[in-house]
Order: structure tokens, then sequence, then C-alpha cells
């Protein structure tokens, strides 16, 4: 599940994957456990499964996870990290003078989100619903969330059509507000609705909040 360098290296199984090989054994179990674990859930699923479905053997794998709940724990904070890489290029483009209007910035924010969430809505359930957090993840998490927050005050305070009267509140409502439709978006999508509907209506209601006159 990890497609850099960054999330697999960071990790903590048993054995860090600091060489090339390892490296990619590391990214075949975690891609092969996000598969087994959407289709079988938690409960149903096991080491050897993973292993299997991995190509490796049983002996590989328990080099890098002592159990599965290790492989749970290091998906979540895979997606954690490479959902906040994926905001980069936004996060640059939002420091440039003239900054870009609201409008703008809101639809490529939720655009990133929902692709960070797209497919596997079994396996977000896990990830946010089922997983407890350990103060790893949990800091992990909040580091990255404090990251974004900071960057979105930041624009706000530059962008010319933003009328929020405190752009750190802001910034940390909408923040919150967009991960809370989006993983309900990822994990229970409306019936009868697409992603791109429920993409633009959450865009347009963060818009709306920000430009309010």
């Amino acid at each position: 599940m990890p497609r850099n360098a960054r999330a697999t290296e960071e990790l903590t199984p048993r054995k860090h994957a600091r060489q090339e090989r390892s490296r990619a054994t590391v990214q075949a179990l975690l891609e092969a456990a996000a598969q087994v674990f959407e289709r079988e859930g938690f409960e149903a699923t096991t080491t050897d499964a993973i292993a299997e479905r991995a190509g490796v053997s049983i002996g590989s794998l328990y080099q890098y996870f002592p159990n599965k709940d290790t492989i749970v724990l290091a998906l979540a904070y895979c997606h954690v990290v490479e959902s906040a890489e994926m905001a980069v290029p936004l996060l640059a483009e939002l420091a440039q003078d003239p900054p870009p209007p609201v409008s703008r910035m809101i639809r490529e924010l939720v655009r990133l989100s929902v692709a960070s969430h797209r497919g596997r809505p079994r396996l977000h359930r896990l990830l946010y619903e089922e997983l407890p957090l350990t103060s790893d993840l949990r800091e992990t998490t909040a580091r990255e969330e404090a990251a974004l927050a900071s960057w979105i005050a930041a624009y706000l305070r530059r962008a010319p059509d933003a009328s929020v009267a405190n752009p750190e509140l802001a910034a940390h409502l909408v923040q919150q507000s967009l991960f809370t439709a989006v993983h309900r978006l990822a994990t229970n999508p409306p019936d009868g609705f697409s992603e791109e509907d429920c993409e633009r209506e959450i865009a347009k209601m963060l818009s709306a909040y920000l430009t309010a006159s």
C-alpha cells in the first residue's frame, strides 16, 4: 500500500526496510494485507493469507511484522503519510502570490482528500472506526493535521475573497469537516449519488463558509 520510500522506511515493524529488496517486500506485504483486509475483514484475515497473497513465506512476513495488528497499524500510518504527501503540490500553490481563489483551493483540497480515500471502503472502516490508535499513530496524525491547518490558515489570511474572522479556527473547521465528510463518503457512499456529485457539493459547502459576507 505505501507508494513512497518515506512511508515504507518510517514504519516501526520488527525489521526496518533499509535495502531496496526489503522495501519491496514490505510494500508487497502491505498491499497484500490491504487487499485481504478489504475482502475478509480484520477478524477473518490471517498472516498466512497475507503472506500467500504477497507471494512470500510466512517466515519472511514475520521478519517485518510480528502479527496482523502491527500490519494494520502500518497501513494506517502509511495512509496518513501518503495523504499528507499528496497535498504538497497544493500547499506550494497556496503560498504563491497572488493566492488562488478560495473556490479553486477548496475544489483541489476536496479532490485530493477524496482521491486519498478512494476505493476499499471496508479497509477504511477498519482503519478509522475499528483500529485503536497507538500514541505514535496519534502523534503522527495530529502533526500532519496541524501542518495542513497551518498552511490553510496562512492562505486564508492572504486570500482576498476569504471572509472569515479567525483564519486559524476556520482552517481547523474546514479540515475537520472535510475529513468527516470524505470519510463518510468513502466508507458509506450515499445511494443514488456519484462520487463526483458528492465531491462537488462538499466543495460548494466549504467554499460558501469561507467566502460568506
